[in-house]
């Protein structure tokens, strides 16, 4: 039976919702409501919520959720973010696979906005708008990041734009199951830290000819919510799975660096501060620190440019980290 009491439509779904989560119960309670209210048919849909090792009452929210579309729940001990949406995509019955992070919510015509936008193309992964919502009081990070997300929706969206690595994401993202399975998914290795899962997937879907293109129409709304501390630490990741990335496809070197290299000035500083921070964490204790009081007096874009040359640094940290064993795969 479905939440509401109906029984399971017999043929197979045409999509496949997979949301892998983790001690997040009350963004997945917004992210059900909301595909509750999607416009299409809810018999042509299966949501499969992959709770990652979560303890806080997310498997029982979603075995008592009332709701007219199909809707699993599939538990595992906590493995990481390409590990359960393999799992989930390995549970999925749907002709097509649409990728949903936790911390999203869709609006009422994303699904349909999905399937309109793939056509007849099998070759096509479909990218959705995932534009962040700005609450009152919201950090200098936040506004940050949401400005970053803007523009790059907005690149993606030019007609003439021509799709590279660093425009994929999959926190919304639709494609054909068989395509995923050809490539085997998700790579579990990228699971334990944070970054770069989905441009190594994209590396493999790329090269069996997927074609990527974007759909403003499938919005899902993204409830961003990260500290400072948590940021940094997941910037640094980047970096050491950035390495990990171009490690397993070195033809990507030279475009990971295109997008993070940095250059002039700030290249030279930036290798005087990396050395030190080889030799402490004193730097990131600092910038722990004074952020919340820098960035909320500074103009808007001096606090941009005090997050960019911050993140680019971290990055190169995580990087310097991972090719600690001498064995140089990025470049600056």
């Amino acid at each position: 039976m479905t939440g509401d009491g109906r029984p399971v439509p017999v043929t197979p779904p045409l999509v496949s919702v997979v949301v892998p989560t983790v001690g997040r119960r009350d963004l997945i309670r917004r992210l059900l409501d909301a595909l509750a209210r999607q416009t299409c048919d809810p018999d042509l849909f299966e949501t499969i919520i992959v709770a990652d090792g979560a303890d806080d009452g997310t498997i029982e929210l979603v075995e008592s959720f009332d709701g007219a579309f199909r809707l699993r729940c599939v538990a595992q001990p906590r493995q990481g973010r390409s590990s359960a949406c393999n799992t989930g995509i390995a549970a999925a019955d749907g002709t097509f696979v649409a990728v949903l992070d936790d911390d999203m919510e869709p609006t009422p015509g994303w699904l349909d906005a999905h399937v309109i936008a793939h056509g007849d193309d099998p070759q096509r992964c479909v990218l959705g708008a995932v534009p962040i919502v700005e609450r009152s009081g919201s950090s200098p990070l936040i506004q940050w990041t949401r400005q970053n997300f803007d523009r790059h929706m907005a690149k993606l969206a030019e007609p003439d734009h021509v799709f590279s690595l660093a425009d994929f994401y999959s926190g919304n993202m639709s494609i054909r199951r068989e395509s995923l399975v050809s490539v085997g998914a998700y790579d579990d290795a990228f699971s334990t830290l944070y970054g770069n899962e989905d441009l190594e997937l994209y590396a493999r879907l790329r090269g069996q000819g997927i074609r990527l293109s974007f759909s403003a129409d499938a919005r899902a709304w993204q409830i961003y919510e990260k500290t400072f501390p948590r940021w940094a630490r997941e910037t640094r990741e980047a970096g050491i799975t950035a390495v990990m990335l171009s490690r397993k496809h070195p033809e990507l070197s030279a475009e990971l660096v295109a997008f993070r290299g940095g250059r002039g000035v700030w290249r030279r500083i930036n290798t005087v501060l990396l050395e030190v921070s080889k030799r402490s964490d004193i730097l990131l204790r600092l910038l722990n620190a004074v952020e919340p009081a820098v960035t909320r007096i500074l103009p808007s874009e001096a606090a941009s440019r005090f997050y960019w040359y911050v993140s680019n640094h971290l990055f190169w940290v995580g990087v310097n980290e991972a090719q600690a064993d001498g064995v140089r795969t990025l470049r600056r």
